[in-house]
């Protein structure tokens, strides 16, 4: 079974020795981080980790997902069939005919979405996705205490496409997301 974290870092660089402990004494097997605010030309690297990186040319935002040394995966292309704005990276891990999506996505508060941007991502994503990230989403299912667009637009993609919401116990108003397709269980 995979063990695996979403962060919302605000600096994967310089919370780099807390995240590099956590990862090693929670033996992490992917780690989905939004607001990673690497720099495109940046070379990070955490021991014992691959990276799946899409950056911001700022430095700021951006997302990453780090997978542990010796499990196999591809890189997922995201063509830009959605909002260029929302940021996402990928990878899919195979076993025999099975495969499993890992999608760390950000979007930013004052970038418009719309239903359409979440669908294309999570077609691209295929099979069984495991997404999370900073969606910038505010709803009372997930403990906001108030919902908007964004918000109505990611239920919406849960009930129409079998996922969801892991999301559980006390919440702040700055709450990363993660879901999954129902099949996972």
């Amino acid at each position: 079974m995979l063990k695996i974290m979403q962060w919302n870092a605000r600096s994967a660089i310089s919370n780099k020795n807390s995240l590099s402990h956590f990862l090693s004494h929670n033996n992490i097997d992917i780690a989905l981080i939004s607001e990673s605010w690497f720099k495109p030309n940046q070379t990070v690297k955490f021991k014992g980790y691959s990276a799946v990186r899409t950056d911001r040319r700022d430095g700021k935002a951006g997302v990453a997902i780090l997978v542990r040394q010796g499990i196999t995966y591809s890189h997922i292309d995201f063509d830009g069939s959605f909002n260029n704005d929302i940021m996402v990276c990928g990878c899919r891990i195979s076993s025999g005919n099975d495969h499993i999506s890992f999608v760390s996505l950000y979007k930013p508060p004052n970038i418009h979405s719309t239903l359409s941007d979440w669908e294309a991502i999570i077609t691209k994503a295929s099979g069984s996705v495991v997404i999370g990230g900073d969606f910038n989403a505010h709803s009372a299912v997930w403990g906001s205490y108030r919902e908007d667009a964004t918000g109505r637009q990611i239920l919406e993609l849960c009930e129409e496409s079998n996922l969801v919401i892991l999301n559980s116990g006390p919440q702040q108003e700055l709450l990363p997301l993660t879901f999954r397709l129902q099949r996972l269980i």
